[in-house]
């Protein structure tokens, strides 16, 4: 199935770019609502987030420049990897409010509708190469 006749590649994105937009604002509750608790954070050093506070203070407590204003996504795919789980891959710029480019990285992010909607259950993110 690609992603003209699949409706849930359609869903996943909007989900993921409302929850950018809620991180770029610094809004770490609002990114809650597009978690699955718990979830597994794999970074260094991989983190499993049992509860929304745990998610939280990563969230507040992540290392960005100091100047960072927002972030804007290069590319994106998202596609099924089997029974009803998606990934959602893509390469993103961080920006200044002054729109110079801050940094270039790349995120993963397994979904799942276990809830009845889409939301992360998984992620990575990293400096892209």
């Amino acid at each position: 199935m690609n992603s003209n006749t699949d409706p849930n590649i359609t869903l996943i994105k909007t989900e993921f770019e409302i929850m950018l937009e809620r991180f770029s604002a610094g809004d770490s509750t609002a990114v809650t609502k597009y978690m699955q608790f718990p979830a597994l954070g794999i970074n260094t050093p991989t983190t499993v987030f049992n509860t929304i506070e745990e998610f939280i203070n990563f969230v507040d407590s992540y290392p960005l420049q100091e100047d960072y204003s927002y972030t804007k996504s290069d590319r994106m795919d998202i596609y099924p990897i089997g029974g009803p789980i998606y990934c959602l891959d893509y390469d993103y710029s961080r920006f200044n409010d002054h729109d110079e480019l801050l940094s270039e990285g790349r995120g993963i992010y397994l979904y799942s509708n276990e809830t009845g909607s889409w939301k992360v259950f998984s992620f990575w993110n990293g400096d892209r190469e």
